[in-house]
C-alpha cells in the first residue's frame, strides 16, 4: 500500500545581497526512485521569466504542483534551485545553488533558502571568470547536494542571498501506514514508521 503527498505552492521571492540586475530561477524536485518513490501527475521542474528590477528584491511567484506515491518515507523528496543572473556584459551566468527539504507536515509552509555558490579558487580565476562571463559551478548539482545531505565533504560558500518558498502540504493514507510526524531539535521533519 502507497501513501500519498500532494504538494503545491510557489517560489515566491528571491532578496539577493548584491544589486542583480536582472535574474531567472529554475527549480526541480528531486525524487528518488531507488527508494519507491514515484510521481503521479504535475511538472518536476520549472523556470521563472527572466526578472529585472532596479533594487535586490525580485519576485517571482513560480507556481508547482505535483503528485507523489511511496511505500516508505525514505528518501523524501527535495526541491533543488538554481538562480542565473545577467553580468556586467548581459551575458547568463549561475549566481547560486539551494536545496529544500519539502515539508512533510501537512499545511501551509514557508521556507527561506540559503544561496550557495561554489568559491572562486583564486584572484586570478575570479577575473577570467568576469572578464569570460563565466563563474564556478557545480556539474551535476542534484548528487552534490545530496551528497551535502549525507554529510560528505562539500566546499560552497554562502552567498548571503536568499528565496522564499512557499509549500502548501496534503497526505492521504499515512495514517493506515502508521506513519507518525516528529519534529526533532533542530527543526526538520521527520516521519516514523509505528508498526
Amino acid at each position: 500500500m502507497d501513501f500519498h503527498v500532494q504538494v503545491s505552492g510557489e517560489v515566491e521571492s528571491a532578496l539577493f545581497m548584491d544589486y542583480v540586475r536582472r535574474a531567472t530561477c529554475f527549480f526541480e524536485f528531486c525524487i528518488t526512485q531507488e527508494t519507491g518513490w514515484r510521481m503521479l501527475a504535475g511538472e518536476q521542474s520549472g523556470r521563472s521569466p527572466a526578472c529585472d528590477s532596479s533594487s535586490t528584491d525580485f519576485v517571482w511567484n513560480i507556481p508547482f504542483r505535483l503528485s507523489l506515491a511511496a511505500k516508505t518515507p525514505a528518501g523524501w523528496p527535495h526541491m533543488l534551485l538554481r538562480v542565473t543572473c545577467s553580468d556586467w556584459r548581459g551575458r547568463e551566468v549561475v549566481y547560486g545553488y539551494g536545496l529544500v527539504l519539502i515539508p512533510c507536515q501537512p499545511g501551509r509552509h514557508s521556507r527561506k533558502v540559503t544561496l550557495l555558490a561554489p568559491p572562486v579558487s583564486s584572484w586570478w580565476n575570479w577575473l577570467s571568470g568576469l572578464m569570460m562571463g563565466q563563474r564556478p559551478t557545480v556539474v551535476d548539482p542534484e548528487s552534490f547536494f545530496l551528497k551535502t545531505a549525507n554529510k560528505e565533504s562539500v566546499v560552497l560558500s554562502p552567498t548571503g542571498s536568499e528565496i522564499t518558498v512557499n509549500f502548501t502540504i496534503a497526505l492521504k493514507d499515512a495514517e493506515k501506514l502508521n506513519l507518525k510526524f516528529c519534529y526533532p531539535v533542530d527543526g526538520t521533519c521527520v516521519l516514523y514508521d509505528l508498526s
